[in-house]
């Protein structure tokens, strides 16, 4: 469904209009989302999704409208998409259920509040905010809450402009990606939240990470094994643990890292600058 225009800014700032028959825009609200962050606009999210990911064509754009606070369950954004570049431009706020809406709020070890999985080519970008309302997980073990927002098997993928703040657990987990861009967002978390780590990454490829904020009770970036040729440049870094490789060989297991590059980092009220943990 096309609705008006869009104007999505990338990473550079430079601005592209869509809405139009070679770029249609699908807006959550055509799909009966509410928006007040009381009613659950889970399935209108997931429809408008779906809708979008099949459209055939080069460019189609999800769009989530600024003003409103949409409250979201867990949901899984799945590909493969015959829509060659899906865009999700976020305006607007996207709040989490509390602990006693999920699931009785007891989730399983691998529970991710909001999940990309199998994409190519994707964009999210936009100037909303996405609230874990992590200050109701916090009093749990790190294996008995929800991550907040999960890239699995994306490549050449980006993450650009948002605010994440207040994860459950991790705020953003990237696995199993290759070219992977994140840049120009901000992290917040309270200094004694407990293992809000900003990014940690599984088996992830030429990733880079730039220009974005990180205050946090945990790491601003977690590199586990098995990733290669990640680059972190230009970041603000506190408080919270600072940048950390590992842990490593857990249980034994054998563990390699390679090509770690981090550059023009500053790191304010850290308990390290970069570190590596076995």
């Amino acid at each position: 469904m096309v609705q008006g225009k869009a104007i999505v800014a990338n990473r550079y700032g430079f601005k592209k209009s869509f809405g139009n028959d070679d770029n249609p825009v699908f807006n959550v609200m055509d799909y009966r989302a509410i928006g007040d962050g009381i009613a659950e606009d889970y399935q209108d999210f997931l429809d408008a999704w779906t809708t979008m990911c099949n459209t055939a064509g080069t460019n189609a754009i999800l769009f989530v409208p600024k003003g409103k606070t949409f409250l979201v369950s867990r949901i899984s954004f799945i590909g493969t998409c015959t829509v060659q570049k899906p865009f999700k431009q976020v305006d607007g706020d996207i709040v989490a259920p509390t602990r006693d809406g999920w699931n009785g709020g007891n989730p399983r070890p691998t529970d991710t509040w909001i999940t990309f999985n199998n994409m190519n080519g994707l964009t999210i970008n936009g100037s909303g905010r996405i609230d874990g309302r992590g200050s109701d997980w916090w009093d749990l073990p790190d294996k008995d809450r929800p991550s907040a927002l999960t890239l699995q098997n994306c490549n050449n993928c980006q993450l650009s402009w948002l605010t994440h703040v207040n994860s459950q657990r991790n705020h953003i987990s990237i696995c199993d990606s290759n070219n992977v861009v994140i840049s120009h967002i901000n992290i917040i978390a309270l200094e004694d939240s407990h293992k809000t780590d900003a990014f940690l990454n599984a088996i992830t490829f030429r990733k880079v990470l730039t220009y974005f904020l990180v205050s946090s009770g945990d790491d601003c970036v977690a590199i586990n094994g098995g990733c290669k040729f990640i680059n972190i440049t230009d970041v603000n870094c506190g408080p919270g643990h600072g940048i950390s490789i590992g842990s490593l060989e857990a249980n034994g297991r054998e563990d390699t890292v390679e090509e770690m590059h981090v550059q023009n980092v500053h790191f304010t009220g850290t308990m390290d600058g970069a570190r590596i943990k076995t």
